[in-house]
């Protein structure tokens, strides 16, 4: 009988385990958390073509002291496709004349002016934070103009 009174309390203990392990087996809900993150959307800017200003070019006025000088002048700044300024220096002479460019005091201007028109344009590109015409910097635009013919 001793071990009667032994197996008693031993029975329960053991099922414990059992019934134990069952429950554990039992596949339960555990909560799940979802977190969204939203895309990240970058955009860059071609600065060494955007850096350019105006102000960066002396566009000079017409000096009465200068046979045939005019106004030069500019139309612009757009910005194409991929980021960068560009922009139009101009010269406008006056009707019965053809004009003339030149670029940073004296030192030639583009190739536009052969075409010997009155009104004379070149485009300028920004590059590096400087306007370029072709490969030529530009930091100053002078218009003249000479009768036609």
């Amino acid at each position: 009988m001793r071990w009667t009174g032994t197996l008693r309390a031993l029975v329960p203990l053991l099922s414990l385990h059992f019934v134990d392990t069952c429950i554990r087996t039992v596949p339960s809900t555990v909560p799940t958390t979802t977190t969204t993150v939203a895309p990240t959307t970058t955009t860059t800017v071609a600065t060494g073509c955007a850096g350019c200003s105006t102000d960066d070019i002396t566009f000079t006025p017409a000096q009465g002291n200068r046979t045939g000088s005019i106004d030069s002048s500019f139309s612009g700044p757009t910005t194409s496709a991929d980021g960068c300024i560009h922009l139009t220096a101009i010269c406008n002479g006056d009707d019965g004349f053809v004009s003339f460019m030149q670029f940073n005091y004296e030192q030639g201007g583009p190739v536009e002016n052969q075409l010997m028109e009155q009104v004379t344009t070149a485009p300028l590109d920004c590059r590096d934070g400087v306007w370029y015409y072709m490969q030529r910097a530009v930091f100053e635009v002078d218009c003249q103009q000479a009768q036609a013919g």
